[in-house]
């Protein structure tokens, strides 16, 4: 599942699985199975994806298409004699205002029968569902690995408050300057929602709760730079090597200047569950110049 690691969970909920089965049942939305089991001394699990073929409340018939073996350090799972299977699938929820949020769903299914093929391989299974799934909000954008070579303007300031007037703005813009100069932070990965820093590990023990202000303006061949203003948050530590002393720090972008809209007084939208609009555009466009040139965007 393409989600943010352990620390970038959002609030957990447990809806009741019907209407959940209802909606992967119509929207034909593929569902991921994991068996675990002991075979030879070994600790395997199978894989197996596919599609819901029928539903009855909380009992389905699965229909697999693919499946695999896999390493798992996880023991077979029983209930009341049956096999227990861990189920994943993604959905998108319609929120407020349009919003469109990517979910993801783990739960449990015991196996009620198995239908094989002429050769004895399984081609369905009867599964009946637990009442309740774990949802987690997905990675709404796609992450694009920063390269060094591209011309753009980075600064990072430390805030107590989110600044209201253009002179606080001015202020800011020259700490950034400086901490650049004094800290050398660079990016390592960046989307529309956040953005992953590398700074010396002096400088990632900032309080959780500070607000960031984070300036990037990227300079476009022929045309004029096109800057951007966030205030985010910090989600987590970031580190190169396991068990190693962190090296930046992963930031979840809050607010966005609006340039239009701001003459004293400063106005941020809020773009904490949207991500900012302008940036997944100019993020786009940029890493889709250099797919043509050869190097094509990655997820992380």
């Amino acid at each position: 599942m393409n989600a943010e690691s352990s620390q970038d969970l959002f609030s957990m909920w447990r809806p009741s699985s019907l209407p959940v089965l209802e909606q992967v049942y119509s929207n034909r939305i593929p569902l991921t199975l994991i068996l675990s089991h002991g075979f030879s001394g070994k600790s395997l699990a199978v894989q197996l994806k596919g599609y819901v073929c029928k539903i009855a409340g909380n009992v389905v018939r699965f229909g697999i298409e693919s499946q695999k073996t896999i390493p798992t350090t996880g023991p077979a799972k029983l209930a009341q004699g049956l096999v227990v299977a861990d189920v994943f699938f993604n959905m998108s929820l319609q929120k407020p205002g349009g919003i469109i949020e990517p979910m993801g769903y783990n739960g449990e299914a015991s196996i009620l029968n198995t239908t094989t093929d002429a050769d004895g391989k399984p081609t369905e299974l009867l599964l009946r569902f637990g009442h309740a799934f774990n949802t987690r909000r997905m990675r709404r954008d796609e992450r694009y690995d920063w390269k060094e070579d591209i011309p753009a303007t980075l600064g990072l300031d430390m805030l107590n408050g989110i600044p209201q007037t253009r002179l606080e703005l001015k202020a800011i813009l020259g700490n950034c300057v400086a901490n650049n100069k004094l800290f050398q932070f660079t990016i390592l990965n960046i989307s529309a929602g956040g953005v992953c820093i590398k700074i010396p590990p002096h400088a990632t023990k900032s309080a959780s709760s500070a607000i960031f202000f984070f300036l990037l303006s990227i300079k476009s061949g022929g045309q004029k730079d096109v800057p951007f203003f966030l205030l985010g948050k910090k989600l987590g530590l970031h580190y190169t090597q396991k068990d190693k002393e962190a090296d930046g720090f992963r930031m979840q972008f809050t607010h966005e200047l609006d340039w239009v809209n701001s003459q004293a007084k400063l106005q941020w939208r809020d773009i904490e569950k949207t991500g900012s609009a302008n940036l997944r555009t100019t993020l786009a466009c940029m890493m889709s110049a250099d797919k043509s040139k050869g190097q094509p965007p990655t997820n992380v």
